[in-house]
This record gives C-alpha cells, structure tokens and sequence, in this order.
C-alpha cells in the first residue's frame, strides 16, 4: 500500500512538472503612448493599442521569450475581445472599470483566456487605458 501511494505521488509530481501553466512576461519594448495596457506586477504584459504596418489592429505580448504580434480575431461571447499568433489564442475580457478623477486614465480588470494546443488556461490582471 505504501508504494502504490509513494508511486501516485511520484506520478503527480511529474504531471505537475511538465503541466505547468504558461506565463506572461513583460514586454521588452512595450511601446508606450496612449492606449491600453494589461500589467502584471507593475510590468506591462500586454500593449492592446499598437497596428501593424497595414493600420490593423494587433496586440504585443511576450509568450515565449520575446514581443510577438497577435492579430485580431472573433471573440466569443463570454471573452468578446480575441487575437491569435498562430501557435497561441488570447481572449479578453473587461470585468470592471475605475476612472481617475482629474485625469484621462482609466483602470481595468481584464479577464485572459489563453489558448495553446486547444488547451485553455485563465488569468486575472489589472490594466490601464489612458491618453
């Protein structure tokens, strides 16, 4: 009974190793100027306001190591904001608002949906969109 319970943790701690739920980093060059932004420990994560070299919108996040583009696609309804970059899909969604007083900032609670080899893991950050 012992090594049938040593080996089910053995297992577990190995699923759990390679399971591991990917994550955001920072964005080496996020491109300030007014727009929006999602952060993550006072580092910003993701630039929602950028546009490729054709005035389409796109959004930067760092995935893999480096800033990549994602591309606008249809959401759904529950994440009605999406974009994909071919190997991932991020879907979006504003929960709450709090405006500035005096000022042209707003700051937002975003919920992020993110989609890698149809296998979906969930975030929660904070963000601001500004002038």
């Amino acid at each position: 009974m012992k090594s049938i319970f040593t080996a089910v943790l053995l297992f577990l701690s190995y699923a759990n190793t390679f399971a591991q739920k990917p994550s955001f980093k920072p964005l080496l060059d996020p491109k300030s100027h007014a727009g929006c932004y999602i952060e993550s420990g006072n580092k910003i994560i993701g630039n929602l306001s950028e546009e490729d070299s054709l005035g389409k919108n796109i959004t930067l996040f760092n995935l893999y190591g480096k800033d990549e583009d994602f591309h606008e696609i249809k959401g759904s309804k529950k994440y009605p904001i999406g974009y994909s970059n071919g190997k991932a899909s991020i879907f979006i969604r504003q929960t709450a608002t709090r405006k500035e007083p005096n000022s042209c900032l707003e700051y937002q609670l975003y919920k992020v949906k993110l989609v890698v080899k149809k296998k979906a893991y969930f975030y929660t950050f904070r963000g601001f969109c500004g002038c």
